[in-house]
């Protein structure tokens, strides 16, 4: 009788003249048998598994002109490495831009819009001081935009995946000159999201770390 020798030995063990007696009594410790799922249960489980219904698919592009999607019909993609390739006109100069984003590429392409049509942001990325710095020269521009890379999974062994990536495609352009941001390798902004304290913190303030460069 496993339960009776269980009980006696929490008497003997825990005593009336014990210091923790209130606490392990035949009172306060319960004792109960563990034993695995029926053959009901088991059936039951394995037919839900496979009558549930799939995830539905996530969209990617929500542009009303899908021609005119600026990442190629891919404009709701999360988690990537992107490059614009902003060129100058009439002299047809070439520059690279190589950024990333945690969320939608199409919200990171409006915060980047925010900064190169309003004179305020001019200096929050180094996209956003060069095309102005083609305005103020007379010049007109534009601005083709590809992915890179989508990045699976975003912290590894304490690591910002994404942050890594980018870091890592900045290092690996083959020519330094036409890159815009080739020294702007900063720390990772996303890791604070995954700490106590930001999970504490203001909501806003990590909504904005991606409009950041």
């Amino acid at each position: 009788n496993v339960g009776r020798e269980f009980l006696r030995l929490l008497m003997i063990h825990f005593h009336r003249q014990h210091s923790f007696h209130k606490i392990f009594n035949k009172n306060t410790v319960k004792l109960s048998y563990s034993c695995t799922k029926n053959i009901s249960s088991i059936i039951s489980g394995h037919n839900k598994m496979v009558t549930k219904k799939p995830d539905p698919v996530e969209r990617e592009c929500n542009c009303r002109d899908r021609e005119l999607c600026p990442l190629d019909n891919k404009c709701l993609t999360e988690n990537i490495i992107y490059e614009a390739e902003i060129t100058s006109h009439p002299d047809e100069v070439k520059k690279d831009y190589r950024g990333l984003c945690s969320t939608t590429f199409k919200a990171r392409l409006g915060v980047h819009n925010q900064h190169i049509n309003h004179r305020a942001h001019r200096k929050k990325c180094e996209l956003a001081k060069y095309a102005w710095q083609l305005k103020e020269s007379g010049k007109t521009f534009s601005i083709t935009w590809r992915m890179l890379k989508k990045v699976q999974g975003r912290l590894v062994g304490g690591a910002c995946r994404l942050c890594t990536t980018e870091k890592l495609f900045i290092i690996e352009h083959p020519d330094k000159n036409r890159l815009l941001n080739s020294n702007c390798i900063q720390k990772c902004r996303h890791t604070d999201k995954y700490t106590l304290s930001g999970l504490k913190g203001n909501r806003t303030r990590n909504a904005l770390l991606d409009t950041m460069d």
